[in-house]
């Protein structure tokens, strides 16, 4: 009975296919069918979904270069509505729920949102102020909320993480023979380079990376001798990697993540993850000594600086020296009054202090800038929130040693937060509250069937 219509859809859609192949490009007539195969993939994979979405800047290059019918989407919105569709396919099967063991910590987030929002009401950016309000409302709730729920036990967690993992490979290959490429040529390049991923934010790639590259460190501390030839060299490629795209945040998150890693929490084998510490600031020296200047000139010439436009006028800062003046400005006019004191001067308010005034500027740093746009009180439920996710990860010490998997969520949770004092806003690292909600659920999982969880 519905076979017949159901043939006539198929018929249309292949001659649709056919008319846009030949009148925009050919590979759309493979591409839009495969698309449609990994959308239903997707559906049924909430977690591979949330990988994406925290990849939206990378995936959007690539599908780019495949056609420019592919800028027209929103991937970050995409994703999002993919996720919640797969979430609400969980509910109606009965596998999609809210743990009880985290209604103190979604209760402390609430808290946050809700006065996010109300900050928005006295933004002095209604545009950048209002985008920044909505964006965290629905994007880092959906990539907080989505582990929550759908890590049960030690094997969901096993089955993101092998995928984050097969990502990351993809990435270093792809990064590797970039770098190739430009050490190939370098002696022809005499401006700085930055290498990125098909067009992707130097900065986000970097984070990956050094997340990767603290992973690997965990794998090499719970190894044996026998692995070490693969994963030493992989160590070495990873910090190469990350020099590459000329983001120092990355690299200093990395390092500091798996020094506190290595004091905080790791029960197993401590002295060696602390010798490759070391060996990870040796390889980072050498390779700064070895590397070309256009590779390696952001990291050892950073007094030029960057232009930057601000009230009086334009001016030439480093970074470095920014970031210090960022926090400066932050904090004075946060003490302004007894108004900014208590409640900030709104979200998105800091790029009210340039010429741009609706701009998307930022401190760089997570708690300096809520507490300038949503002052003590802001700041008071963030480090609350926090505090509950650092409670749930110290539970590490409640059993003699958490698993590989577990070790590596945590490392890259930790990593990603320390990279967010050090670069972009609330909105725009929605990955650390990703990876702090892949962490807990991870920990709380393993220590549960341990049963020393209180």
């Amino acid at each position: 009975m519905y076979r017949l219509p159901a043939l006539v859809l198929f018929l249309l859609f292949q001659i649709g296919l056919m008319v846009l192949g030949i009148k925009v490009n050919p590979i759309l007539m493979v591409g839009i069918p495969l698309l449609l195969i990994i959308l239903l993939w997707l559906l049924n994979n909430p977690g591979i979904s949330l990988l994406f979405l925290a990849l939206t800047g990378i995936i959007k290059g690539f599908l780019e270069a495949i056609s420019p019918v592919f800028e027209i989407i929103d991937y970050t919105l995409l994703f999002t509505i993919i996720i919640w569709i797969g979430l609400f396919r969980l509910y109606i099967v009965g596998k999609a729920k809210i743990p009880n063991w985290c209604q103190s910590i979604l209760i402390s987030y609430i808290l946050f949102c809700t006065f996010l929002l109300f900050s928005g009401f006295y933004s002095p950016s209604s545009n950048y102020g209002w985008q920044k309000v909505f964006r965290f409302i629905v994007f880092n709730t959906t990539m907080f909320i989505t582990p929550l729920i759908i890590i049960n036990n030690i094997g969901d967690s096993k089955r993101i993480l092998l995928w984050f993992r097969n990502i990351l490979v993809v990435i270093v290959v792809i990064m590797t023979g970039y770098i190739l490429y430009y050490l190939a040529i370098s002696s022809g390049i005499s401006l700085l380079i930055r290498v990125s991923i098909l067009g992707a934010n130097p900065i986000t790639v970097g984070s990956f990376l050094g997340i990767g590259a603290g992973m690997i460190v965990i794998l090499i501390n719970r190894s044996t001798y026998k692995h070490w030839i693969l994963y030493v060299p992989l160590l070495s490629i990873l910090i190469v990697a990350i020099i590459a795209t000329g983001s120092r945040g990355p690299l200093l998150s990395f390092l500091f993540g798996v020094l506190l890693f290595g004091i905080l929490f790791e029960n197993v084998n401590q002295k060696r993850l602390l010798l490759f510490f070391l060996f990870s600031v040796i390889s980072l020296v050498i390779a700064l000594l070895v590397l070309p200047e256009n590779l390696t000139g952001r990291y050892l010439n950073y007094t030029t600086g960057d232009l930057v436009i601000q009230r009086e006028g334009v001016k030439r800062l480093s970074t470095i020296a920014m970031r210090l003046q960022y926090w400066e400005l932050s904090i004075s006019e946060w003490l302004r009054n007894i108004k900014t004191i208590l409640v900030g001067v709104g979200s998105g308010g800091f790029s009210s202090f340039y010429i741009l005034r609706d701009y998307k500027f930022y401190p760089h740093n997570m708690f300096i800038e809520v507490l300038l746009e949503m002052g003590l009180i802001g700041l008071s439920i963030l480090i609350l929130f926090w505090y509950k996710i650092a409670r749930i990860l110290f539970y590490i010490k409640k059993i003699e040693s958490i698993s590989i998997i577990s070790a590596m969520w945590v490392v890259a949770a930790i990593i990603r937060f320390l990279g967010a004092q050090f670069s972009g806003d609330i909105s725009g690292n929605r990955v650390a509250w990703m990876l702090a909600a892949i962490a807990i659920a991870s920990v709380y999982n393993e220590v549960k069937n341990n049963e020393q969880f209180a």
